[in-house]
């Protein structure tokens, strides 16, 4: 096993749990009280945390290639809706993202554009 795929099992069933877990929900009640759901919250947060460069934006590229090969019709279970509903939460708000920094971006030669051009 590599040493990308090591933690692969851990790091998964991490992110299983931040989707369902109860305990996580009181620990962030107020943001998701505002959001609507943890899905959703996960979401928000990890789009506002995207930069160029950053240690976020590698960890989630790793994360989106290791789903990517786990998620498969083949491969359902009691997971599937919540995961199905935060990559929607995911895209969502990364359109929004884009949409904002590119309205920004139309005074300023020099935007920072994180998530690239539409």
């Amino acid at each position: 096993m590599s040493s990308e795929t090591e933690g692969l099992p851990r790091r998964y069933s991490k992110l299983e749990e931040a989707l369902e877990i109860k305990s996580l929900r009181r620990i962030i009640s107020a943001y998701i009280k505002k959001t609507g759901t943890l899905a959703k919250a996960i979401a928000k947060s990890i789009v506002f945390l995207l930069k160029h460069v950053s240690m976020a934006r590698e960890h989630f590229e790793r994360l989106v290639y290791f789903m990517e090969q786990y998620y498969h019709p083949s491969n359902g279970g009691r997971w599937t809706y919540s995961f199905e509903r935060w990559l929607r939460y995911l895209v969502i708000s990364s359109q929004k993202r884009l949409r904002q920094e590119q309205f920004y971006a139309k005074d300023d030669q020099q935007a920072d554009l994180s998530l690239g051009t539409l």
